[in-house]
């Protein structure tokens, strides 16, 4: 498929299918995964202390749990924010004149696929990331999309999922005690660690699309 790119004259003939403003969103999933950022080093300062000193692991790990089970209220909120970001980012794409694989509404929908929903987000992400690229750089405007951020989000993001999913069926099959009453261990520190950069590359990923959005509407006439 031949790649469009549009010129200053594209932009001035697309005003009645101006991009879909698309900031505000990406401002509240980056509020929200900047709060799971800071939750998710909480929780990985808090396991490792506890390793390091068992013996005094109770007085904190009850403050774990609070922040455990506030983090999954969060993330089900910043989850929805990204994928209602993630739509519309895709459907911008179409807006200003590019063909896609895909309808936007994969751009939820793939994330629930059995089997393809390990590589449908980042397919779809990989066309945003290169066409709003393109688009800035064939009408020389500036951009914040730089090297291959959105491949190591997609990366965090499995390794995030793949690690909780064979904890979770660990303990369903007893092989695991409740994590409550136990001291963590150096799995429960990993899996902290992914939570952290998959947060952050998160973050990054939205907030570079963003400016480049920003930059879009001021220089280009979206």
């Amino acid at each position: 498929m031949e790649t469009q790119i549009l010129d200053n004259n594209d932009f001035g003939n697309k005003k009645e299918e101006s991009m879909r403003n698309n900031i505000d969103r990406a401002n509240y999933t980056i509020y929200a995964y900047s709060f799971i950022f800071i939750l998710s080093i909480i929780v990985l300062i808090i396991n490792v202390y506890s390793i390091s000193s068992p013996s005094n692991a109770d007085s904190v790990l009850f403050i774990k749990d609070i922040i455990l089970g506030f983090n999954l209220l969060v993330f089900v909120v910043a989850f929805i924010l990204f994928l209602m970001w993630f739509r519309r980012a895709y459907k911008n794409i179409q807006i200003i004149g590019y063909e896609t694989k895909h309808t936007d509404g994969w751009a939820v929908g793939g994330f629930f696929l059995p089997f393809k929903g390990l590589y449908y987000p980042y397919n779809i992400m990989t066309e945003i990331w290169q066409k709003m690229k393109l688009t800035a750089e064939g009408n020389g405007i500036k951009h914040y999309l730089k090297g291959g951020i959105h491949g190591w989000w997609w990366f965090f993001w499995l390794m995030s999922f793949i690690g909780y999913y064979f904890s979770f069926k660990m303990e369903m099959r007893g092989e695991l005690e409740n994590f409550t009453t136990v001291i963590p261990t150096f799995g429960d520190v990993f899996l902290n660690i992914i939570d952290v950069l998959d947060a952050l590359f998160t973050v990054l990923v939205v907030k570079s699309l963003r400016d480049t959005e920003k930059e879009l509407r001021e220089h280009g006439g979206f």
